[in-house]
């Protein structure tokens, strides 16, 4: 904002609104109006002091106003660095969060498979368990038949 040397009238300060849109300076008809010296006598040293003081304090008042503006949108710009950062960040840990379900459901379906395969070959290694009891039985029958039969026949030899 460019301020003449004139002493001038501050009209309206400028407005500060929280917004997400960037700041702008204020423009000039909402600023500083040029003062007008139709009221004072020309050589009154009292109000020529006072027009200069009021013109440097002006002075200060729009550098110190321009000065926020411009932290006010440096501030602005940060946050909106610092939001998207914050998005990347969500989205990257979102990514990590999928591939790892993605991991442990794949290693869950692995896991689900084998115990299935296990289940199965016990379920066969039963069944050939309970017929290697059976084979056994029988062989066992076969045998007490067998000695029973020799038995009978030893008898029948020393009888005679």
């Amino acid at each position: 904002m460019v301020l003449d040397k004139k002493p001038a009238v501050l009209v309206e300060l400028y407005c500060f609104h929280r917004s997400n849109s960037p700041l702008k300076a204020p423009s000039k008809s909402t600023a500083i109006l040029p003062f007008t010296q139709s009221s004072y006598p020309p050589n009154d040293t009292r109000v020529v002091e006072l027009e200069r003081r009021l013109a440097a304090s002006e002075l200060s008042h729009g550098n110190l106003l321009n000065e926020v503006v411009r932290l006010r949108q440096d501030l602005a710009m940060q946050l909106n660095r610092k939001d998207r950062h914050l998005t990347s960040d969500a989205t990257v840990s979102r990514q990590l969060a999928e591939t790892g379900l993605w991991s442990n459901n794949e290693t869950l379906g692995q896991l689900t498979n084998q115990v299935q395969l296990l289940a199965d070959q016990q379920r066969s290694d039963s069944g050939a368990i309970a017929s290697l009891v059976n084979l056994i039985k029988s062989i066992e029958n076969a045998m007490l038949t067998n000695q029973q039969d020799i038995e009978h026949k030893v008898d029948l030899c020393t009888a005679r």
